[in-house]
């Protein structure tokens, strides 16, 4: 992964669903008919008009995120990555994903895609419990989750991930752990294992507020991400992260740059992009409405809605976070390089306290969390603000 160093990623924003999910805060719209031609060409012009944005980078990810990208007409996709691999250039073992839904998934799709030009697929099961997917308001079965996974193993994909939700409503320790064991059984060389967040802006939200819906407790929740932890290590896949476990040289590329700073275009509705500059950077974001999105590009080539100036102390400071997720740790000389700053000066007295009470361990340039503060590590986030 060493030569993520250099490089860069595009994700690409496609925001339609067939309907939106009570516990989604995303920017995704459910229409009765996508505008498939419409939308694609939007993109395909916001490609080319930032493509001076990537210059001086190479591009060794693109992520079709969303919404749910496997809705998107095949034929567009193809175009769309035609456009990237014209005006761009892209790293001959570039990473190129797509999120998928199991009930959205076929052989035939999965071929298409395939040709398209994604090597990887990323797909949404959630849970492989029948009532909890209800509960959740998924509209796939266990079955397909598990019946798309088998596809995937024998198409040719590159890497494929599943992800999965701890801490549902009446969820149990016993029933997560059959579940994460169940994928693992299917020999998939990646898995996104994440707690349930219950957003403010999301009808869970109220649901949760008025009693109706009952998470499991916190104490067991932690037990969850543990276990999980333990369960994938034993199948032979390593959490490289808080939420994420790969077999070696599966690791996810696309998020691996996030976390690490580089540099990533944000292309659709409401996207986000971040491009370093000394030591800090610039974050945008796109114009969110699909509709507001497609017309601000197709007259003006871009849809650029805000943007902000992210100061290396800023820029320092989320990295020194995203990096203490990895189990790999931070390199602090690197980090210092990248921002012109001593955070280790700056954070002495916090890295102190906190390798003092086994929360992070440092070996040399290198500092980590521990395995007994993975539970508490938002708490350990918030010596640094």
């Amino acid at each position: 992964m060493s030569h993520s160093a250099q490089g860069g990623g595009i994700y690409i924003h496609f925001p339609f669903c067939t309907a939106r999910c009570h516990y989604c805060d995303f920017n995704v719209y459910a229409v009765p008919a996508i505008p498939q031609e419409t939308y694609s060409d939007a993109i395909v012009k916001e490609l080319e008009t930032r493509a001076s944005d990537a210059s001086d980078f190479p591009i060794i990810s693109i992520f079709l995120g969303g919404g749910t990208p496997s809705l998107w007409d095949t034929r567009q996709v193809s175009r769309v990555l035609q456009t990237v691999q014209e005006h761009y250039t892209v790293d001959p073992h570039a990473e190129i994903t797509m999120e998928m839904n199991p009930n959205e998934t076929s052989e035939a799709g999965l071929d298409a895609i395939l040709e398209a030009g994604c090597n990887r697929v990323s797909l949404g099961v959630q849970s492989l419990r029948d009532p909890l997917l209800k509960k959740m308001d998924r509209r796939h079965s266990a079955k397909q989750a598990l019946e798309a996974l088998a596809w995937l193993s024998n198409r040719g994909f590159k890497s494929w991930s599943a992800d999965l939700i701890f801490g549902l409503p009446d969820q149990t320790l016993e029933v997560w752990e059959e579940d994460v064991q169940r994928l693992l059984d299917t020999g998939l060389p990646h898995l996104s294992t994440y707690n349930l967040m219950v957003e403010t802006t999301t009808p869970l939200h109220r649901m949760v507020q008025q009693g109706k819906v009952v998470l499991p407790e916190e104490e067991e929740q932690v037990q969850m991400l543990m276990v999980g932890r333990d369960r994938v290590r034993k199948q032979g896949l390593e959490p490289y992260e808080i939420s994420n476990s790969a077999r070696p040289g599966h690791e996810s590329v696309h998020n691996t740059l996030y976390w690490n700073g580089n540099p990533y275009l944000g292309i659709g509705a409401g996207a986000h992009g971040f491009l370093p500059k000394e030591g800090g950077g610039r974050r945008q974001m796109n114009i969110r409405k699909y509709t507001e999105y497609m017309r601000s590009v197709l007259t003006n080539g871009t849809a650029i809605g805000t943007w902000e100036d992210v100061s290396p102390e800023t820029h320092g400071i989320e990295l020194l976070m995203t990096g203490l997720r990895k189990t790999e740790g931070v390199h602090m000389a690197t980090l210092n390089q990248r921002t012109g700053l001593s955070l280790d000066r700056l954070f002495e007295e916090q890295f102190a306290e906190l390798v003092k009470e086994g929360l992070l361990i440092q070996s040399g340039d290198w500092l980590r969390l521990t395995e007994e503060s993975i539970p508490v590590s938002d708490a350990v986030f918030l010596k640094f603000f």
